[in-house]
């Protein structure tokens, strides 16, 4: 087996902090739900050919379900109001449960932002170099988390959040009053307790948490991040994938169901800004659900190149039915950031990859036993290891967690087999 080559780490001073302008004005949306899988084989040898580009290139404009669109200015209005980002004496004003939901926020991000800015911190010195860092971000088995790949990667075009729930829809403030919007927002606050506490979203929990409740799906997560983060959103739109060409696509009006959505925001603090996109697909990405003529693995494929983080991610890319899933983001992948949760460190041999080591590795959750890598705690009593600074994944209550960070070298052969 080829050895791993290890890169020691680079560090550079803080750069200037974030301003965020909330506004407010009530708005509402009427949107779908739900998740879909494809079927069919994973690309190999005839998979589309790379093509350059961003998932960012869809345009809004192009969508045709005016009944599921929200204008900008109630957009942005219902994210601060989800956020509990408005300004003070607007909060006066709110209904009581509104309030109580903006003092939940607020003690919140105060209680994650000195964590958020210590990754942005470390990103800066350590990702500053990387080789594309416009391109397209990939953050499988994150769900709705997109603080801390915002952090990671602040330069990116468009980011790809994949989960299994659904991305669901955002109710109009009038359809629930009193005790019901107070069960609501407690339900919708529930997923952040897990952030809050160990800086990830519980997947198996979100849909119990907000299940019977009317924020039905992480569409309003999302939301609340993007406007924690200084983001204004600027349009949304249910897209799809072209079966045909692999593209994203407007959703056809007469869709009953939705499985992907689309956010186009830029800074608050910038509103020439280029505008961005998130991206949340409720996709399967074990071999039942990627296979050559799934839309979404298409898609994948005919990028020419990806940032992939993986974080917390149930170790689900060491089982043998992800073997498409590691074939994809070993191929497409430019940079690879992840904790031990992710790829095995086995598969970034030297020929093609250049690998950095931050933090503490001394094992695993109990419940996680039988992906303890053994070469992974080698390599982390080596020399070449740099501190992280900040806690991260399963560990990060205990030895503070690790990252791998793997950069493609420009020289990389062919994938092995």
């Amino acid at each position: 087996m080829t050895s791993l080559l290890l890169r020691t780490g680079r560090r550079v001073a803080p750069g200037a902090a974030r301003r965020r302008i909330p506004l407010w004005i009530a708005g509402a949306l009427v949107g779908c739900l739900l998740l879909a899988c494809g079927q069919g084989e994973t690309p190999a040898a005839d998979a589309p050919a790379p093509q350059k580009g961003s998932f960012a290139d869809f345009e809004a404009a192009d969508s045709k379900l005016p009944a599921r669109h929200l204008d900008p200015v109630s957009l942005r209005n219902m994210s601060e109001l989800l956020a509990g980002t408005l300004p003070d004496g607007e909060k006066a004003e709110l209904d009581p449960a509104w309030a109580e939901h903006g003092r939940f926020m607020d003690e919140a991000w105060g209680t994650i932002a000195p964590r958020l800015e210590a990754m942005g911190i470390w990103a800066e010195g350590e990702l500053a170099d990387i080789g594309s860092p416009e391109a397209p971000v990939l953050y499988p088995f994150g769900g709705p988390d997109l603080v801390s790949v915002l952090q990671f990667f602040p330069d990116a075009g468009s980011y790809l959040l994949v989960g299994l729930e659904a991305p669901g829809h955002l109710p109009m403030p009038e359809q629930f009053s009193g005790d019901a919007l107070a069960a609501d927002l407690e339900r919708l606050r529930r997923p952040f307790e897990s952030l809050v506490e160990a800086g990830y979203f519980v997947r198996n929990e979100i849909d119990k948490d907000l299940k019977g409740g009317a924020f039905d799906g992480v569409l309003p997560i999302l939301l609340i991040c993007l406007a924690r983060a200084g983001l204004v959103p600027e349009s949304l739109d249910y897209v799809t994938i072209d079966p045909t060409t692999y593209q994203i696509a407007a959703l056809e009006p007469d869709a009953a169901t939705a499985s992907a959505v689309r956010v186009t925001f830029r800074p608050a603090a910038d509103p020439q800004a280029p505008l961005r996109s998130v991206y949340y697909f409720s996709q399967d990405l074990s071999d039942d659900g990627l296979f050559l003529d799934d839309p979404w693995s298409g898609l994948m494929w005919g990028q020419e190149a990806i940032n992939v983080y993986m974080k917390s991610a149930e170790y689900l890319p060491h089982l043998p039915t992800f073997s498409n899933f590691r074939k994809l983001v070993l191929e497409r992948g430019q940079t690879i950031l992840q904790d031990d949760s992710g790829l095995p460190l086995k598969s970034f041999t030297s020929d093609r990859w250049d690998v950095g080591l931050y933090g503490r590795y001394s094992g695993v959750l109990a419940a996680y036993s039988q992906w303890h890598q053994d070469d992974l705690e080698a390599a982390f009593a080596g020399p070449d290891v740099e501190p992280l600074g900040f806690s991260l994944g399963y560990n990060s209550g205990s030895d503070g967690g690790c990252l791998i960070l793997a950069e493609r070298r420009a020289d990389a052969g062919e994938p092995a087999g």
